[in-house]
């Protein structure tokens, strides 16, 4: 008779989360500026350049050309629960590291979410000046049924960053699904927003 194994979670201590407010958010963009020179991150403050709110610029001056934001990172705040506390006292993320996840209309308005691909306001939105991220999968649904449905309307909606847990194909998830830029290009020209003439093999040579 095969013996069966159990496994019991009933005296486990549930996982509390570390409280976040100012102090810590804080804390956090000491933590990036203890490993990344100011150099090499593109900041709110960078983008502002003068004007009165950061959504401001991101609309009448726009980002840093290629040639200035190449070889540098920025961070963006992906939990909106957290905005207010990252603004408060830092005014249109004056002095902040990161970018919040705000809305169109918002002093600090420069990053926005919009996690349905197929959402009609996304091409809108990048358009104005505004950068975006949408999914082209979650939880496992469209690599599981290998529906590229979704994944092809992120790529094709402009938004700067497509979020993907499928860089390339799953063997457990055993559909040939996975997410990359059209022709196996490292970068590409924004189908919404790149200037007339651009090309996406000149991207990686534009020093």
């Amino acid at each position: 008779m095969r013996a069966a194994a159990f496994l019991v979670l009933g005296g486990v201590n549930p996982v509390i989360p570390v409280p976040i407010g100012p102090a810590e958010l804080d804390a956090l963009d000491e933590e990036i500026w203890s490993v990344f020179p100011r150099r090499q991150v593109i900041t709110p403050d960078d983008v502002r350049r003068g004007r009165a709110t950061l959504e401001e610029a991101v609309l009448d001056l726009g980002w840093p050309r290629l040639g200035v934001a190449r070889g540098k990172v920025l961070f963006l705040m992906d939990n909106a629960s957290r905005r207010d506390l990252c603004i408060a006292g830092h005014p249109s993320l004056t002095g902040r590291a990161l970018f919040t996840n705000s809305n169109p209309g918002s002093p600090d308005g420069a990053f926005v979410e919009i996690n349905d691909s197929h959402d009609s306001s996304i091409p809108g939105t990048v358009a104005a000046g505004y950068l975006v991220r949408t999914r082209a999968d979650a939880d496992t649904v469209e690599a599981r049924a290998n529906d590229t449905s979704t994944r092809d309307a992120a790529i094709a909606s402009g938004a700067q960053y497509v979020s993907t847990d499928y860089p390339e194909p799953d063997p457990q998830v055993g559909t040939p699904y996975f997410v990359a830029i059209p022709d196996g290009m490292p970068a590409r020209c924004n189908p919404v927003n790149a200037p007339a003439g651009c090309r996406d093999g000149a991207l990686e040579r534009l020093h």
